[in-house]
């Protein structure tokens, strides 16, 4: 039996962030994922991030409330966080650092442009997609910022 090439489906993908932390993080994991196609259960880091994400934009396009935010995320988290976290510990950390940073959180001192915003681009012909967390103005200046939801120092995350 020969080498099987896989070379025109990695030519044919379109890269970003989450498709390169796979397989900094597993490349086992990245090859049953996006070569074989084979996905598993659903993945409760990345559905953390999803969910925090979609609370920060109704922050910001529909004009939520820090307590309305917190309400949701009490209401919501166990529908809308799937998936198990490695240990008791790093799921509580996670619940705990999301509800305080709803609780605190603060529009940022520019006017709103985007959010969540699409971004395709190519780096030496490569394809790329990436998402602008927050794009705003300010004296005639852009600028993109990052929500930084997540600041623990906890175990390395697999899954």
């Amino acid at each position: 039996m020969g080498e099987v090439n896989y070379a025109p489906i990695i030519q044919e993908m379109t890269w970003s962030y989450s498709r390169i932390k796979a397989f900094d993080d597993c490349h086992y994991r990245w090859y049953l994922q996006y070569i074989r196609r084979l996905h598993g259960k659903d993945m409760f880091f990345a559905s953390y991030g999803s969910f925090m994400h979609k609370l920060i934009e109704l922050y910001y396009k529909e004009d939520k409330s820090a307590k309305q935010l917190c309400e949701m995320y009490l209401r919501d988290f166990r529908s809308q966080v799937v998936g198990w976290a490695p240990s008791k510990t790093v799921f509580g950390n996670y619940f705990k650092s999301g509800l305080q940073y709803l609780k605190g959180i603060q529009p940022f001192p520019y006017n709103m442009v985007a959010i969540e915003k699409r971004v395709d681009f190519n780096l030496s012909g490569i394809p790329f997609i990436g998402y602008i967390d927050f794009l705003g103005e300010k004296r005639w200046r852009l600028v993109c910022r990052r929500q930084q939801i997540q600041k623990l120092e906890t175990e390395k995350h697999t899954q």
